[in-house]
């Protein structure tokens, strides 16, 4: 008998990501959720179910048709910048989406061995002391940062009331193809990639480049999500992370030595949060004494891999064939 796995956020990034990873498993039967004004990511090889996460009715159709042993729960308005002008948007999605799914879950007649919620290390906004572990104190600095810290509050209540077998992640920043605009190593690539064809000015144009962040692949987060669906503990939180953190101006700088064209970098007070934390550092070391995980790929392999990506996305244009398309971006990692 076939494991059945629904993932919600599917056509995202770390969606698209896991659907990837499990059609390489075999005994899987792959459900994805989207919204309708997305593309189905790998469509033929994945059953997908329309809907959206704010509207209890569709989720609980998906739940019912898909009928899951496991659920990740992806989707998400996932990044902080939006957030500030959008706060109602994103706690729709990310608060009341999670309790649609839930009370779905909690109301179907075929339960769910396993809910993978992921949730966001936004959530622990300013801290003291790093890198900052599981038992720290939420004090989110964003509306986004503060739906996330809500939805991890839910996930856990919904354990502690009902029993349902929630995992709640903490993802930091994963990056990889497929992602969207608002993460700024996306910005930088695709800035770099559209000059190097002269599509733009030779002109990279950046926020804070000195805060300093833990950054992580997408390819080794989505193996952290499949570990915790099969080794971790309901109730509990994990930090998905690398442990480590770098300078956002020294990812800049890595990627333009990457590229053949000579740019100017030039601060846009547009791309500027209102209150952007100096550090943020996790602990990945309850993810790893759980499942065994560890990260496998530098991240100059990964700024390597998005360059690379957002160059054919360039050339693609300068061609006149349009962005590809196929790709949701409702989820992703701040």
């Amino acid at each position: 008998m076939s494991q059945r796995v629904l993932v919600t956020g599917a056509t995202g990034l770390i969606g698209s990501h896991l659907i990837d990873y499990f059609l390489e498993k075999e005994g899987v039967a792959l459900w994805g959720f989207r919204r309708w004004r997305t593309e189905p990511y790998r469509e033929g090889e994945v059953r997908y179910v329309e809907g959206d996460i704010t509207d209890y009715l569709s989720v609980a159709d998906a739940i019912d048709r898909a009928r899951p042993h496991v659920i990740f729960h992806l989707a998400a308005q996932s990044y902080a910048g939006p957030s500030f002008t959008a706060a109602k948007a994103t706690w729709d999605v990310n608060v009341m989406g999670t309790i649609h799914l839930l009370e779905a879950v909690r109301r179907a007649r075929s339960k769910p061995e396993v809910i993978v919620v992921a949730g966001s290390a936004a959530a622990y906004g300013d801290q003291e002391s790093f890198p900052t572990a599981e038992d720290a104190p939420f004090r989110p600095v964003s509306p986004y940062g503060c739906s996330k810290a809500a939805q991890d509050l839910v996930a856990y209540q919904y354990w502690r009331t009902y029993g349902l077998p929630v995992i709640r992640t903490r993802s930091y920043i994963h990056v990889g193809v497929r992602q969207g605009p608002h993460n700024a190593v996306q910005s930088f690539a695709r800035q770099l990639a559209q000059a190097e064809l002269g599509l733009r000015p030779p002109v990279v144009y950046v926020g804070n480049l000195e805060t300093r962040r833990d950054i992580l692949d997408v390819r080794d987060a989505v193996r952290a999500f499949a570990l915790l669906a099969e080794k971790g503990r309901p109730g509990e939180a994990y930090n998905i992370c690398r442990g480590e953190a770098v300078r956002i101006g020294d990812l800049l700088a890595t990627l333009v030595r990457m590229s053949p064209k000579a740019v100017d970098v030039q601060r846009d007070p547009s791309r500027l949060r209102p209150t952007d934390p100096p550090l943020e550092l996790g602990s990945c070391s309850k993810l790893v004494e759980t499942t065994g995980w560890e990260p496998m790929i530098p991240i100059e392999r990964t700024l390597e891999w998005i360059l690379a990506w957002h160059r054919e996305r360039a050339r693609s244009e300068n061609r006149g064939d349009g962005e590809p398309t196929g790709l949701g971006f409702s989820e992703g990692t701040r």
